[in-house]
């Protein structure tokens, strides 16, 4: 039996349990100063919180900490993903990129690593590495035993972003493998059909193209970029 407990999905809301939790973390950290426990979480709630440079801060006292990885290996490896993803968000690409790289070869099977380092570089547009890091997460799992969202949904979101990655790299049949697979897991998700869409629309398939806007359209009736794509083809019909 699995039991999931993921506070809040909305993105203020998130925000905003964040800061209520500094509060606490805080005020142990008075009586505490010396506990990385204490300052990984408060590296993970300012993040949370979009306050970058206090989560840099907690997480370099981290990492300092002497014996971190004997201590507790998962939060080693964890703090160092948090410093890439910080590095990148604080606008140092090429730092970022060498932590991801640093990490991935010192923890081969580290899946996390690979799902962050995919999204990034999808981000900045280098579809290559995104579409290889993807496949190497999806291939290994999150191999974490902390995530801030179900696994399932970081799986969805890498098979996702892969066909994305492959579709602008102007690889169809590989996508269209993607996507037959996140149609197998996720018939139940819109997006899964929305991206079948575009990808049938760009191989001119515009029977294909109706099917999957008919599929993401019942599942979600207000999707704007679903009924976008549908005005496209009747008119141009």
């Amino acid at each position: 039996m699995r039991i999931y407990h993921w506070g809040y999905e909305d993105r203020k809301l998130r925000q905003a349990k964040a800061r209520r939790n500094l509060t606490y973390l805080l005020a142990d950290l008075q009586e505490r100063p010396e506990d990385f426990y204490l300052r990984y979480h408060l590296t993970r709630h300012h993040f949370f919180a979009g306050e970058l440079n206090e989560a840099w801060g907690q997480l370099q006292m981290v990492l300092a900490t002497p014996g971190l990885e004997a201590q507790n290996p998962e939060i080693a490896r964890h703090a160092r993903l948090l410093a890439a993803l910080l590095r990148d968000r604080l606008d140092d690409l090429a730092g970022a990129l060498r932590q991801f790289g640093d990490l991935v070869e010192q923890y081969p099977d580290y899946g996390l690593a690979w799902y962050h380092l995919g999204l990034t570089c999808f981000r900045h547009n280098d579809f290559d590495t995104a579409a290889l890091a993807l496949a190497r997460f999806l291939e290994l799992g999150c191999g974490h035993f902390f995530l801030d969202q179900p696994e399932e949904k970081l799986t969805l979101t890498a098979l996702l972003t892969r066909a994305q990655a492959l579709r602008r790299l102007e690889r169809f049949p590989e996508a269209a493998d993607v996507l037959k697979e996140a149609q197998r897991r996720y018939p139940q998700e819109p997006g899964v059909w929305l991206e079948t869409a575009a990808l049938a629309r760009i191989c001119q398939d515009d029977q294909a193209t109706r099917r999957a806007l008919g599929a993401c359209l019942a599942l979600r009736p207000g999707s704007r970029r679903a009924r976008a794509l549908l005005a496209e083809m009747e008119g141009r019909a």
